[in-house]
């Protein structure tokens, strides 16, 4: 039972849709923004970066993980193993 005492109806996206539909109906929905084909590629490239950032710190973290295994600390010589001079002396180990 709900709080008003009717029969307890559970949330579907059924239910919503038609809901939207009947707002729709009675003129009391707004248009939504839909961007331009330009901002929208945009977009999309700002989160295949932003994908791209995160990928690049946990693969940073193995890399700094795996070292430590080998017990190499590098990361303590140098600030930045995925540096120019970090990565030679990565491939110089391996």
């Amino acid at each position: 039972m709900s709080r008003r005492g009717g029969p307890c109806r559970r949330k579907t996206d059924v239910i919503d849709c038609l809901w939207i539909q009947k707002l729709h109906s009675l003129g009391l929905l707004s248009g939504s923004f839909l961007l331009s084909d330009t901002l929208q590629e945009l977009r999309t490239y700002y989160y295949h970066r932003q994908h791209l950032i995160e990928q690049l710190a946990t693969y940073t973290h193995k890399m700094q993980k795996a070292l430590r295994l080998m017990n190499l600390r590098l990361d303590v010589a140098i600030r930045d193993i995925t540096s120019k001079s970090g990565l030679a002396i990565v491939d110089a180990i391996l």
